[in-house]
């Protein structure tokens, strides 16, 4: 039986998007075979149409993909709206790719179900922000990012435009949306999964390659959840910082951007510290009458909430208001609890901000300048007080987040 198109226009159609997509050297041997004439059709391919199935390569890739006809048509439409940024990120009117590199960590199993299995996606959220329907995912394999890189960038046998272990943060939205603000739901979702699943995916331009060892069975993480991502007024400035203190190899520059974190949101804990305890006096029956004795009490509540903006009092003060100590007190190393020791409270978390704010102290400043005060950290536990101030920082950014964007200080 000869092959049929339905409708009879598909195929001259079809000629059409095969060019336009031979321009970005994304081709089908199939599909250019049957609208040739060169292959004939078997029993399964009598007749193509819009849900016919063809398989897609670039040049020296060792993965193909598989997409039907409506999906020519769209992908087509797309690329002509794509940009590529610096071999990083591909923004289109309908979707932005972020590559990444997964910071291995044999102690975590869904590092090694990415690297081995490395399905073609996964850890999928969906939201809505301002009515715009956001889906975030780490995806894999061919994608239009890869497809941009054959047309725009340099590539060969060994430096192919898809690379079988290559990781990327697609955001899909249903309206188009700016450049900075797909890479902002970008990397907030990189906070997600480090926050919530110890899964550190750093920004990593094209190319670098890295090994990993190969795990027998996949895991199912089907059932694995994280939260949307966040946004709104400092939000992502404060996930920059925790996000860079994620980066980092060195323990030292990780404690440094953890303690920036407390700092930037400690103006706003004190902030709201200061409207709680002034509207406390300005409500009290003496406030409708004020005298001396009022006004030297109110002038002693703004000289105490003066005194929360010294370096040492914002911390503690941020631990206070931020975090959870009941979470924090299963992960504390050796020195930290030997201070700690049988405290609770506002006891513990006074000794626990004497550490940190110490031993920053201690790693910034000149050691012929620095007075040591006896509560820094030894060099051997900062790797373990890291993973403390990780959870500091942590809580810290979520109550940020629900203060609101009329309250938070940036």
């Amino acid at each position: 039986m000869p092959l049929q198109f339905t409708p009879s226009t598909l195929a001259d159609e079809l000629t059409e998007l095969v060019e336009k997509l031979s321009e970005y050297n994304f081709e089908s041997e199939d599909l250019e075979s049957y609208l040739g004439g060169i292959k004939e059709p078997d029993d399964y391919e009598e007749t193509i149409d819009e849900s016919s199935v063809f398989c897609f390569t670039l040049p020296y890739a060792d993965t193909t993909i598989d997409i039907n006809t409506a999906q020519i048509r769209n992908l087509a439409e797309e690329l002509s709206t794509a940009k590529l940024e610096g071999g990083l990120e591909c923004l289109t009117s309908r979707r932005f790719f972020l590559r990444v590199a997964l910071i291995f960590d044999d102690q975590n199993p869904l590092c090694g179900h990415l690297f081995y299995h490395t399905p073609e996606e996964s850890l999928s959220i969906e939201f809505t922000d301002n009515g715009n329907k956001i889906t975030c995912k780490i995806v894999s394999g061919i994608t239009l990012f890869n497809i941009m890189v054959a047309r725009h960038m340099h590539y060969d046998k060994y430096l192919p435009p898809s690379l079988a272990e290559e990781f990327f943060v697609e955001v899909s939205f249903s309206n188009p949306i700016a450049f900075s603000d797909a890479r902002k739901i970008a990397h907030s979702y990189l906070f997600e999964l480090y926050s919530s699943l110890d899964l550190t995916l750093e920004p990593d331009p094209r190319p670098e390659f890295f090994q990993v060892p190969e795990y027998d069975e996949p895991l199912d993480i089907s059932e694995i959840r994280i939260r949307r991502p966040i946004l709104g007024k400092g939000i992502s400035e404060v996930q920059s910082l925790y996000m860079k203190a994620a980066y980092a190899d060195d323990p030292e520059i990780q404690l440094l951007f953890y303690v920036k974190v407390i700092e930037f949101i400690s103006q706003t804990v004190i902030r709201k510290e200061t409207n709680e305890r002034i509207l406390l006096k300005l409500h009290s029956p003496d406030a409708l009458h004020p005298n001396s004795i009022f006004v030297k009490n109110l002038e002693d509540a703004f000289d105490e909430l003066r005194s929360l903006r010294k370096d040492k009092a914002a911390i503690r003060q941020t631990l206070l208001n931020c975090c959870d100590f009941s979470e924090i007190l299963n992960h504390l190393p050796p020195f930290p609890a030997k201070k700690i020791g049988k405290s609770r409270g506002d006891e513990a978390v006074s000794v626990l901000s004497n550490i940190i704010v110490s031993t920053r102290n201690d790693i910034a400043h000149a050691k012929t300048g620095y007075t040591p005060t006896g509560f820094e950290c030894p060099a051997n536990e900062l790797g373990g007080l890291c993973k403390v101030l990780k959870i500091c920082a942590r809580q810290a950014i979520y109550w940020f987040k629900d203060q609101g964007d009329n309250l938070r200080m940036v």
